[in-house]
């Protein structure tokens, strides 16, 4: 760049014939299609918006978001002892059915299986 700071720039092989090539396309020398492309993007750049913080308090938050609410688990529990499987269980919940594995696995149900269901 005409202002005099020295740039380095690390170019793959690809990328330098790349620039190559526009440099004879154009009839100048890659040190200027180089200078363009660092004036193109410096012009070209946008400001960041700033970073705010969320407007909601803490406490004026949903306290489970998209979490399964202790009644849902308590769903999970009854549903698991009836025998039904994690897929059908997710599907009335509304959640992934690694959800429902995952709360199982918690609550040490991944084993229950009615009673005559294989006899």
């Amino acid at each position: 760049m005409s202002d005099g700071i020295p740039v380095r720039i690390h170019l793959s092989a690809a990328e330098l014939k790349t620039l190559e090539r526009i440099a004879a396309r154009r009839g100048v020398t890659v040190r200027e299609v180089i200078e363009e492309h660092l004036r193109a993007g410096i012009e070209h750049r946008k400001p960041k918006p700033p970073r705010t913080r969320r407007s909601i308090p803490i406490e004026d938050r949903p306290k489970y978001g998209n979490r399964i609410t202790p009644d849902q688990v308590q769903l999970i529990e009854q549903l698991t002892r009836q025998g039904k499987s994690a897929a059908v269980i997710a599907e009335q919940l509304g959640c992934h059915v690694r959800t429902v594995e995952n709360w199982r696995a918690k609550l040490d149900l991944g084993g229950v299986r009615p009673m005559g269901r294989y006899a």
